[in-house]
Parts: structure tokens; sequence; C-alpha cells
């Protein structure tokens, strides 16, 4: 059975060929991608991160021989050799150098010089800043168990020469973190001390801050990621395996079984080997050996997935597959292109001839310009295409020509119609040639009727009118004509005419302009009236385009603002007359209300900028409201009053609360002293009382005195003189000084310390008996010297202890005044003695 084979087209054929033809070589470059460059790719990549360890391992074995070094040179210090300056706790000469080199390499967290049998012989005092450390316990610690002391001190060396070290294993020693505060984690380098003999002195070691090691590892896990942008796990391993840093110490598995296998099975003399181990691209190192250092055998890990590593051959092997279908795709493309170019004109032509049978005639035929038997094909049909589009042309320009005088004859109509206003047209023989509905009820005439009429027919209210004057004037002189006048057919409306010569004699147009008229008459009145109002209330109006910035006053405005009448001003202007220090606030506000998000309310207070020379300070307040449209702010309307007394009557009663609240708090503070004082547990209740309400009492005399001058200040002789009044007898209190005014601060503790001082006299002094007292004081060099002296009572002796009375006279004004006070308990009277400054007294 033989199965029927359909030939292919010519369009199918040669895409067929171009599409084998351009797919062959691309499917030979990716076999040879797939089995030759990727695997080679992916050991570079390996390769990368083998070089990465090793630089990692060089870095850190570079960093530890130089403090390898650091730890020979100071082995070799003279100090080290001197007994001398051995067990010299922060003060001998090796402790110093000590300290100098800690400080000038900040990563040792103590030097130590340790004897033979583990005796710490000196040992640093100082931090790598500089601060002290308490290392003296360590003088009397036994070290003699470090690992690192015994394999130091059997090392030989020459005494004069850089002696060998030993770099120990990583540990945690308690007595460093005891110093720091830490977890003590360090790592010993030791080197023997030498006599000239080539004994061992001791063992000088340097505990160096292992976390250093850790942030080396860091620093160049940084440098590394910011170049290359990878996430990679950098570890370090000891010698047994045992980790020793960790970059990502919260990550899984940090020991596997699988990577220490590969740790053990690195062959000797090898530096680095790197493989793909569980999803893993995995490299281990040998941290390299330094001239004279042999290094401590730890090895670097770098551990990264392997999609991760090996990312950018797959995005490889992606690109090619991509380019490889796209290909395939243009390769489609081209041959169905080429296949149609070679079969195309005869397909064109058959598809017009098609086209003009059912009447097509848009598109032109093609291949008009071919030679051969297709050109002359494409030209014959061409002619024949030509003659059907000139007959439909015909016919279509023909019915165009009648729709388009329809069109305008609808036209006219409708814009005659549309305007709203009345409006008739005339020809030369003053025939009516149009008028719209609006004139025909304006004037109460059918339109059909008065068409093709004589004007003055239809209309005779207009002969010998204003109109038909006007009328005739257009239609001779052919000049337009704009006027108001009354109506000639509606009585008591007015119209609005403009009259224009026309190509067949005269158009008018006209509107009832009676209503706007009468709102305009009421307008101006309302304007006035409120203009009137306005002024009557001491109120400014204002008006503000923002699209502009354009700012419009009346002269009341102006005249808040000091400005003369018909001054012109802007916004800008306006900020400028505003107090440089509320500017800010009053833009501000500005701003929010023409926020369309805003409430559109604009109120403010602010101070006008003082005229030059001047110190006046002015308030004003603004309200206003803003107008939007579409959402966006195109007015902005408001008035403005003057509110400086309004002000200044807010700031006098806010100092009046301010200084009864500080006098309140004052006089409760003095009461509350008193009380303290006077109510104590080992007095009399009842005299307890008594002494609490006359010390009361006194302080209300000096308050007293203070209203009767509004608190502004008190005469002294006044002071004194109410303090005194209880206990004062004709010719016993005799008062003589100066004037002097008082501040009420400095009233109140003279009055308290009189108050005293008169009691005490009552009690015990002068006033209980037939004596005097006599009160003077005068004012020197700007200091008051006040003396209060008794006489003619009882004698007098120095109080066992010293009361309240007294503690209030000479501390209280101590405090209170800056007054040095004297008490003298002579036998013949007390005498007290003030002395202040009478800038802490007067008010002036």
């Amino acid at each position: 059975m033989t199965w029927p084979v359909r030939p292919l087209s010519l369009r199918a054929t040669v895409a067929a060929a171009l599409l084998t033809a351009g797919l062959a070589p691309l499917f030979a470059t990716l076999v040879v991608y797939l089995l030759v460059l990727e695997p080679r790719l992916e050991r570079d990549i390996l390769k990368e991160h083998e070089q990465l360890a090793l630089e990692m391992g060089a870095v850190l074995n570079r960093g530890l021989f130089e403090r390898v070094a650091d730890t020979r040179a100071f082995a070799l210090h003279p100090y080290t050799r001197d007994p001398t300056a051995w067990r010299t706790p922060g003060t001998g000469p090796l402790v110093r150098a000590m300290n100098d080199y800690v400080d000038l390499y900040d990563a040792y967290r103590l030097i130590m010089l340790v004897s033979p049998t583990g005796e710490v012989l000196a040992v640093n005092s100082g931090d790598p800043d500089g601060r002290p450390l308490d290392t003296a316990p360590l003088y009397a610690r036994d070290l003699s168990g470090e690992p690192w002391l015994a394999a130091a001190r059997d090392l030989d060396g020459p005494a004069k020469r850089a002696p060998p070290t030993i770099v120990g294993a990583p540990m945690k020693a308690d007595y460093v973190g005891k110093i720091y505060g830490d977890d003590g984690h360090v790592l010993p380098i030791a080197a023997p001390v030498h006599a000239a003999d080539g004994s061992t002195l001791g063992v000088l070691v340097n505990l160096f801050d292992f976390h250093r090691v850790g942030a080396t590892a860091r620093e160049m896990i940084a440098q590394r990621q910011q170049i290359a942008r990878s996430d990679r796990r950098f570890q370090i391993f000891g010698p047994g395996g045992e980790l020793i840093f960790d970059s990502l110490p919260n990550a899984p598995d940090p020991r596997p079984p699988w990577l220490l296998d590969l740790l053990a099975s690195r062959p000797d003399g090898v530096p680095a080997v790197a493989a793909v181990l569980h999803g893993e691209a995995v490299a281990a190192a040998l941290a390299p050996a330094q001239p004279g250092f042999p290094g401590l055998g730890w090895v670097v890990v770098t551990r990264e997935p392997a999609a991760d590593a090996f990312a950018g051959v797959r995005d490889i092997r992606e690109k090619v597959l991509l380019l490889l279908a796209l290909t395939a795709v243009a390769m489609s493309l081209l041959g169905a292109w080429w296949g149609r170019r070679i079969s195309a004109p005869l397909i064109d032509i058959t598809d017009r001839m098609r086209a003009l049978a059912a009447g097509g005639t848009e598109a032109p035929v093609p291949h008009v310009h071919s030679a051969g038997d297709i050109g002359e094909m494409a030209r014959a049909l061409a002619v024949f295409r030509q003659a059907v589009i000139d007959k439909d042309a015909a016919v279509a320009d023909l019915a165009h020509r009648k729709a388009e005088i329809e069109i305008e004859r609808g036209r006219l109509r409708d814009v005659i119609e549309g305007v709203g206003d009345g409006f008739f047209g005339v020809d030369r023989d003053w025939r009516i040639t149009l008028i719209n509905s609006t004139t025909a009820r304006h004037a109460a005439v059918p339109p059909d009727d008065v068409v093709g009429g004589l004007l003055w027919d239809a209309f005779p209210a207009l002969i010998g009118s204003t109109l038909e004057a006007n009328l005739r004037e257009v239609m001779r002189d052919r000049t337009p004509k704009n006027y108001e006048a009354a109506s000639v057919v509606q009585a008591g409306r007015l119209l609005q005419f403009r009259l224009f010569a026309t190509p067949q004699g005269v158009g008018v147009w006209f509107r009832d302009v009676t209503e706007q008229r009468r709102a305009e008459a009421a307008l101006i009145e309302s304007e006035a009236f409120r203009a009137l109002a306005l002024e009557a209330a001491d109120i400014g109006a204002w008006d503000y385009d923002p699209l502009t910035g354009e700012v419009v006053w009346d002269d009341r405005c102006r005249a808040l603002y000091g400005l003369p009448p018909g001054t012109e001003i802007n916004f800008d202007g306006f900020v400028d007359l505003v107090h440089p220090a509320d500017r800010p606030r009053v833009v501000a506000a500005v701003d929010a209300a023409l926020d369309p998000g805003g409430t559109a309310d604009y109120a403010t207070e602010f101070r006008l900028q003082p005229a030059p020379g001047s110190s006046d300070e002015r308030w004003l307040a603004e309200e206003g409201r803003v107008l939007f449209d579409k959402g966006r702010a195109v007015r902005m309307i408001g008035v403005a009053r003057d509110v400086t007394e309004h002000k200044r009557a807010e700031l006098h009663r806010e100092l009046l609360v301010n200084e009864l609240n500080h006098r309140v708090k004052n006089s409760l503070a003095t009461v509350q002293a008193i009380a303290q004082q006077t109510l104590k547990a080992d007095i009399d209740p009842e005299q307890a009382r008594q002494r609490f309400i006359v010390r009361i009492q006194a302080l209300a005399r000096a308050h007293d005195v203070l209203t009767r001058r509004n608190w502004e200040s008190a005469d002294l002789a006044e002071v004194i003189a109410e303090a005194v009044l209880p206990y004062r007898a004709p010719q016993r209190v005799r008062l003589e000084g100066p004037v002097v005014r008082l501040t009420p601060k400095a009233a109140l503790a003279i009055s308290m310390a009189a108050y005293e001082l008169g009691a005490n006299a009552a009690k015990y002094g002068a006033l209980g008996d037939e004596g005097t007292v006599e009160v003077r004081w005068s004012v020197e060099d700007g200091r008051l010297h006040l003396v209060w002296r008794e006489s003619g009572g009882p004698p007098v002796m120095p109080p066992a202890r010293s009361g309240f009375g007294t503690r209030l006279i000479e501390q209280g004004l101590a405090g209170e005044l800056e007054a040095d006070v004297q008490i003298d308990y002579r036998p013949e009277g007390l005498v007290c003695t003030i002395d202040a400054p009478l800038a802490r007294l007067s008010p002036s």
C-alpha cells in the first residue's frame, strides 16, 4: 500500500530549507558547550574557591607572623633580663615598657614575663586605650600549669638573637576574662628569655586577643563580598578539625562529617582541594607558611551552595538554548517570507482582480513597475481600476455637493436658533430673509408669515424709531453699530443691539438686558452698603488671586497696613509687611487654606513690620475662605481687623496670672517653712499653736504693707514698724534711717526677721522689762547697714541652742538677700547687725 504524498508549495519548500540550514550549526554549538565548555567553567569556579581560601590563609598567617616577630623583639628588651626591673607592679621600667607596647599594638590583652616555675615577674598595668588595669593579683598567681610555659621554656636559642617562639592553641584564660570582663579568649605567643650564659630566665608571653582573628576574617570576607557580590560561608579549622571561626555562626551543619572527611583526606604537599559535595561547592586550603614561621596548621574552608556557585554556568546554558529557540523561530519566519516573496506577485494580482470585481478600488494594483508578463498584467489591471475610480468619483461628487448645500442650510438655521438671542436679516430692498424664533416671540408674529415680506409691513412700530435710523445708516455706510435702546414692541424692556452689514443687506442681533441691568444696579447698591458696614466696624476687605499672585485691598485695608489709598499690592508685598518672626506661620496658614484637601478656611493673627525708627507693635487678625474650581484654588477672599488692644489685654492678663501664681507659691512655701519649724514634736502643742499663729499674723502684716503699695515695693521703716507692732510701747522702739524701698521678697524676709527679734526681746530681752530697742540703718557704697540694739533689759546670756527664730534671722536673710548677719549676746543687751547689698533689696 502506498501513502498519498501531497507536494509542498513553493513557499513551504523555501521555509524548510532555510530552517534546516540555520539550526544545524546551533545544534553543534550546543553539543560543544555541554560536553567541553561547561565542565571547564565549573572547574574554573572551583579553582577560584581554592585561590580565595589560600588568600585568606595567607592573610591570617601573615598577621600571626607579625605578632610572633613582635614577641621575639620584645623578648630581647634589656629590662626582661634585668631582675631589678621585675616584681615592680605599675611602677617599674619593664611594666612601663609593656604598657607602651600594648598601647602601640592594641591587639594584645596581656604581656607577661613569667619565671620558669610559673611566677609572674612583670605584667602590663594598662589596657590598649590607656586605662589602668588591675593586674596586681596576677603576681600571686601560679601559672606553672600553662601549656605555653612548658613549651617555651624548653626552647633553646642564643641570648642576643631573636629567640624561637611558640604559638599555643587558642584558650579562654579565666584571669584575662576577670580583668577585662569578657570570655578571656586569647591566643598565647611565647618566647624564652635567656641570660648571657644561655640559661633560661623566664618566658615572655603575649596573650593576643583571639577575637581579632575573627575580625580579620570578617574584614576580608566583607571586602571579597563587596567585589564579587557573593554570600559564601567562610570557616577556619584547627589542626585537629576543631572549628575556630565561622562567618555564619547560626547556619546549620558547621562541621558535617563529609567536610571533616575532606579535610582529613587532603594529601600532604597539596595546599588546597575543592569539590562539589552534598550540594555545596567546597574548597579547603592550608594557611601557607611564612619565612621563619611554619604556620599553625589552620585550614580555611569556603562553602557555597552549588546552585549559587554555578549560577553563571546555568545562565549561559539557558542563553544558548534561548538563542537556539529564537533562531528556529527566525528561520521559520524568514522561510515563510521568502516563499511568499517568490509566489507573491501572481497571488497579489489575482487578489486585486477579485477585489475589483467586488467593487473594491481603494488599494492600488501591485507590481505595475515590474518587467515581463507580470508587469504587463499589472498595468492592464491598473488602467481598468482607474476607469472604475473615475466613474465612482463623479457620482460621489454630485451627491457630496447636494449634501453640503443641505448641511449649510441646516447649520445656518441652527446657528441663528442656538445663539439664544434675537436675530433677523434683511436684503437691500428691506425684505426679511432670515428670522429666528426668539425674534418672533419678542414681536409676537409667526416667523413663516414675515419671511419674504417688507420689514416695515411686518413691524410697523419700527417706522420713525431709533432702530430704523440706525438700520438705514448701516445699510448706507456698511459699518457696524452697537447701542442699547428700549424695545419698540414690548414696553419696559431694554434691548442691546448689534447691527452689521452682510453681503445681501443688514443683519440685526439683539439681546434683552433688562434683568442684567437691574442686577447690576442692585449689586452697586449692595457694594456701597458693604463698604459702609466694613468702615463702621473698622474692618478692611481683601481679595487674593492665587493663580496670578494679585491682591486687591480696599482703602480701609490699606490703612490698617499703613499704606496710602490706591497703593497696589501683591502677595509678596503683603508678606513683606508682616513681622519677620510671624511670616513663616502666616505663609503656612495661607498654604493650608489653599490645599484642596483642607477645610478652605483661613484665620491667623500676626504682627506688622514696625515702621523705621518706631518700636510700636501692632497686631492684625485676618479671616478668609478659599474658592475652588475642579480641585484648584482660584480665589481667596477675607477681612482684616486691628487686634492690637486685644493682644495687649491678653498679655497684661497673662502677666497678672503669672505674678499671682508666683506670689501664692512663695507665700505657701513661707507658711510651710514656719509650720515645719514651729510645730515640732518636742514642743507643747498649745505653745506651738500660739507661736504659729503670731508668726502667720506677722507674715500677714507684711503682706498688708505690700498690698497698700500694690505689691510693687514697701518702705523699710514701715515694714519694721508693722513687724514689732505687738511689742511696741511709746518711746520703747525707736526707728531711724533714710527712706529705703524694698522689693516684695526683701520686705517679707526683713519683716519675719524683725518679728523674731521683737518676739525674742519681749520674752527674754529689753521689751520684756523696762528697756528700749533702737533700730538704725544707713546706706553706704551700695549696701544697707542695719543695727538692732537692745538696752535697759535684764542681763543677756547666749542661748544653749539656736531656735527657729535665730535660724530664720541668720539663714533666711543670708539665703534670700545674700546678707551678712551677726548676733552679739552682750550682757547689756542683744545687738543684731545686718549688712546686705542694696541691689538684692531695692527694686531700683
